[in-house]
């Protein structure tokens, strides 16, 4: 979905959305129930999942060898040579459009930028925006239709305070 602002291979390299301190664990994306047994397929480190919201939960807390908050482990997904194994119909809508997020704040989804990709910089651009909403809002308003988890609740405190890019509740 990013590819005309962003290269694969400038995120393959990177990788920075697909590692997870615990403090960012509320990041981790979920899944479609029902694309389980596929999901196992690909798995490069055992996964353990569970279903909460009507959908699948990645944990990743059994990956951890320290009880450092600085310690980083890595999606299940991910593999640090080639990048992400997952084929594209089974990637979730949550890495497919970072750096990008939807946040559901005061009972609405929004369109958030994520500020700390390196590849696009920490400032939402104009040109960023009008991508954003030209190519991301309708295909998002649609998977949301069906798979409203992808809509992760602000949390005060704890969900950073994302440059809105638009509601996406019109």
């Amino acid at each position: 979905m990013l590819s005309k602002i962003l290269e694969k291979k400038t995120c393959a390299s990177c990788k920075f959305c697909c590692v997870f301190s615990r403090k960012s664990l509320w990041e981790v994306p979920n899944f479609p129930i029902e694309k389980l047994d596929e999901l196992k397929n690909y798995a490069v480190t055992s996964p353990l999942f569970t279903k909460e919201n009507g959908a699948l939960s990645l944990h990743l807390e059994q990956l951890y060898k320290t009880n450092s908050p600085d310690e980083v482990v890595p999606c299940s997904f991910l593999d640090e040579k080639s990048g992400c194994t997952l084929p594209n119909e089974l990637k979730p809508l949550q890495c497919k459009i970072w750096p990008f997020r939807v946040i559901k704040k005061d009972g609405k989804n929004l369109l958030v930028f994520e500020t700390t990709c390196s590849a696009l910089g920490s400032k939402l651009t104009t040109e960023l925006c009008n991508f954003a909403q030209r190519e991301l809002v309708t295909p998002i308003k649609k998977y949301l239709a069906t798979h409203p988890y992808v809509s992760v609740e602000y949390k005060n405190g704890i969900t950073p305070d994302y440059p809105v890019i638009c509601s996406l509740e019109d």
